[in-house]
């Protein structure tokens, strides 16, 4: 743990991979550390991981609730597209800070916008899979990236108003089947 700390002081990158098996040590304090330097790190290659510890955990909540809580925060921390459907499993098991991770995401575009990767498109087929309505301005076509870095203030203040009871119901096929039938 000690060595842990040290590394994420000295804000070592090239640790990341010494550190992705430590998430299987036994030792659950040790754990707990290497999966918030995974987050921390903010390194694409922890996505896999970091799922794959959520998901094994996820389905077992809120015991091991400190590793599913841990996990989900990383992955929202690392703030990566691929991280999304690892998140929106895991709410689905209840799993607290699977939700508030989405809000920890868009923090991250905000704070650096070109790490954005299609997030308006991604959070739209989120909206549209959970237990909340679009709004208007949600629907739109497709966007350049300058009008999709536009929007995060509205996608941060619509995540604020709902994330309190935010559920995702569907899956992405069903939204998307759904749509089509409207259409």
């Amino acid at each position: 743990m000690a060595a842990l700390l040290a590394l994420a002081k000295m804000r070592d990158l090239d640790a990341v991979p010494h550190v992705l098996p430590l998430w299987e040590n036994k030792n659950q304090r040790v754990k707990v550390q290497a999966i918030q330097f995974l987050g921390w790190s903010r390194d694409e290659r922890a996505v896999i991981p970091l799922g794959e510890v959520l998901e094994a955990t996820a389905a077992h909540y809120p015991n091991d609730h400190l590793i599913s809580d841990t996990a989900a925060e990383a992955l929202g921390k690392l703030g990566r597209k691929e991280s999304l459907p690892h998140l929106e499993r895991a709410a689905g098991y209840g799993v607290q800070r699977a939700r508030e991770a989405v809000g920890t995401m868009l923090t991250v575009l905000e704070e650096n916008p070109a790490r954005r990767l299609n997030i308006t498109f991604t959070l739209y087929w989120l909206v549209r899979r959970s237990n909340k309505n679009t709004e208007e301005w949600v629907m739109g076509a497709s966007m350049t990236p300058a009008q999709e870095i536009a929007k995060l203030p509205l996608w941060r203040a619509w995540w604020d108003k709902h994330k309190k009871d935010f559920k995702v119901l569907k899956s992405q096929e069903e939204a998307i089947n759904e749509s089509i039938q409207a259409n």
